[in-house]
């Protein structure tokens, strides 16, 4: 079923005619009541810059979304509001819209678009359909799933943390889970966490010191989780003052040879330096030595 096209148009601001349905249509769910002040005294003193949008249904107009800003031009003062209307929407078609417009919206918190993603699944049933209604990729659908179903509340909510950490934790329980049991993986999910807002480790050292943490559980699971970090993080620090030393190495040293690898052999290498946390070049050494030692052409000392 096609949506209905919308129309442009001032409605009242009046509660006899304008309805809400807070827990149905809207999308954010913290800093409410704080932030219709804040857009109220920016209404005073601008005015509305973006109309909300709403489904007209006999007499009434239902607000499907912007909600806060409804709310805040009532208590600015204004009579009448610019919106987006639809007419007649069914239930599925408004949550669509509805979702839809909030998710592209800078001020919509993580947690909430988890909830947004994981509805539409529930929904329709698959990442291609919701990928289509958001206009997002399919990847982008299936990182949010992802996070919605395996990150503790407290992380999902936490705005300190950035998403592609969230992500790399969320990958971090999915692949302990098992080992360790989902009660001790929520742990150590919300540990990793902890120590890296409170030591400020942001971007690709975040996701390096969670695969040391993945690492480190899935060798020692027997350890007790602050352990665990306190390894992995020993791992972390060995890695960075490994990479920095790497930098500040002569682009060429002596005995040293380029060689150019067929592309399933760098492929190899490269998964091997994943799983052994050292340098390619390192491992590179390290199978070459061992190759020479089988053939005799190195002698054992």
């Amino acid at each position: 079923m096609s949506t209905p096209k919308p129309r442009l148009e001032y409605i009242p601001v009046d509660d006899r005619v304008v309805e809400l349905k807070p827990g149905e249509f809207n999308v954010r769910r913290s800093g409410y009541d704080r932030e219709v002040e804040e857009l109220a005294n920016n209404i005073k003193k601008i005015g509305i810059l973006q109309p909300i949008i709403v489904n007209k249904v006999g007499n009434k107009y239902i607000v499907i979304a912007g909600q806060r800003r409804y709310l805040a031009a009532k208590k600015a003062g204004l009579k009448e509001i610019p919106a987006i209307v639809y007419e007649n929407l069914d239930r599925r078609q408004a949550i669509e819209i509805s979702l839809s417009e909030a998710i592209h919206r800078v001020d919509v918190g993580d947690a909430d678009l988890m909830d947004a993603v994981t509805f539409l699944y529930g929904v329709y049933g698959k990442v291609s359909a919701v990928a289509q209604i958001l206009g997002k990729s399919e990847q982008w659908v299936r990182k949010y799933l992802k996070m919605e179903k395996v990150l503790p509340e407290e992380v999902k909510k936490d705005k300190d943390i950035g998403v592609e950490t969230k992500s790399a934790l969320a990958d971090l329980g999915r692949k302990v889970s098992d080992t360790l049991g989902e009660e001790k993986a929520n742990e150590l999910i919300l540990k990793t966490a902890k120590e890296i807002k409170e030591k400020g480790i942001k971007g690709g050292d975040a996701k390096k010191l969670i695969k040391a943490v993945e690492k480190v559980a899935l060798e020692k699971p027997k350890n007790n989780v602050e352990e665990i970090i306190k390894t992995a993080e020993q791992l972390f620090e060995k890695e960075k003052a490994r990479e920095k030393e790497e930098k500040e190495k002569p682009l060429l040293e002596p005995n040293t040879i380029i060689i150019k690898l067929p592309p399933d052999t760098y492929e190899a290498l490269d998964k091997a330096s994943r799983v052994k946390m050292k340098d390619k070049e390192e491992v590179a050494v390290e199978y070459i030595t061992i190759g020479l030692y089988r053939d005799g052409f190195l002698e054992r000392a």
